[in-house]
């Protein structure tokens, strides 16, 4: 596996973890920027993956 696919996995964990932490211990708070950053992350980090993946197989 390389470096650039490992990097964008890692990127949406980070996103997930963001988003898990902001359900079970932020979420007195509500909808707070923490669950708007994190679903921002887990869009970022799939779209990258997406674009990575056509780019890839299409050479």
């Amino acid at each position: 596996m390389n470096k650039i696919l490992l990097s964008i996995l890692i990127t949406i964990l980070i996103g997930f973890a963001l988003l898990f932490y902001n359900i079970y211990f932020d979420w007195s708070i509500g909808i707070s920027k923490t669950f708007n950053f994190s679903i921002l992350i887990i869009t970022f980090g799939f779209f990258i993956l997406i674009l990575y993946g056509i780019l890839k197989y299409q050479n």
